[in-house]
């Protein structure tokens, strides 16, 4: 399932020591901060499956969420109550939705294609996601009804379109593409129009994330050589390295960030 060794860190954005969060020797990822600042939802890989866990900030408390098939990505809906994840239970990987328990897990997305990481509008409504419905990944919107999904495509191209990620006051979506290359991190409004290059680098740029107030986007690169978290203003500006490491989630009071970290690093 997995052929790396990652761990979960959180540390200041100001700078300062990484404080380390897991100490499973196999692979921990995609951490996503509880909106009230007390949980860390992430994706735990022991004993050849990968399954959502949550834990305090502090790395303790650990309680796993769900057990069939391989569940991975998941996010938290804004009042925290529930949590939207991706699982191949049904044979491809899709969208489902529990409660922050564990509880009423079900599937959200339709069809026979893979999809994956979501997040969630503002009021909790709806949620843009990747998928491969199209042929290719490209981004879709989606309200989480108990209908037919009715998913909305954002984007038309023959790149690669993923991790969409939106605004706290709802105005933009950011998001990683390769359409003109390299992946970057672009911006594009609710409807999917006015798509532009925020990063506009030569490097590997992936897996934004906005801070709390929307003034910041935290996402991976390459450009330094190994992967790192960097953090830049929202309009593409001043982009600085923070720490070595992957997949970061800002804490909800914007002083602080998590992220996964290879072994050895």
């Amino acid at each position: 399932v997995i052929d790396r060794r990652q761990e979960l860190f959180v540390m200041p954005v100001s700078g300062g020591e990484a404080r380390r969060l897991t100490f499973d020797g196999d692979f921990c990822a995609d951490p996503a901060w509880s909106p009230d600042g007390q949980r860390i939802a992430f994706t735990n890989g022991q004993n050849h499956t990968l399954q959502v866990e949550v834990m305090g900030i502090d790395g303790t408390g650990r309680v796993r969420l769900t057990s069939l098939g391989h569940n991975r990505l998941p996010v938290w809906s804004p009042d925290g109550r529930r949590i939207v994840f991706n699982s191949d239970r049904g044979g491809k990987d899709s969208l489902y939705i529990m409660e922050a328990d564990g509880s009423l897990q079900r599937r959200i997305s339709q069809g026979e294609y893979d999809e994956e990481e979501a997040a969630w509008t503002r009021d909790g409504r709806a949620v843009v996601f990747q998928s491969e419905r199209a042929g290719n990944n490209e981004i879709y919107r989606m309200r989480l009804t108990n209908e037919p999904d009715g998913a909305i495509r954002l984007t038309r191209n023959v790149a690669t379109d993923d991790h969409p990620a939106w605004s706290p006051d709802g105005k933009w979506i950011a998001f990683s593409s390769n359409r003109e290359g390299k992946a970057q991190i672009f911006l594009m409004d609710p409807s999917g129009g006015d798509a532009h290059n925020l990063s506009r680098s030569s490097a590997q740029d992936e897996s934004p994330d906005w801070s709390r107030d929307g003034k910041k986007v935290a996402f991976s690169s390459d450009r330094g050589g190994n992967m790192a978290i960097y953090v830049m203003n929202a309009d593409g500006s001043g982009p600085r390295k923070i720490t070595e490491g992957e997949w970061p989630h800002w804490s909800p009071d914007g002083g602080q960030i998590c992220f996964s970290r290879d072994h050895g690093i």
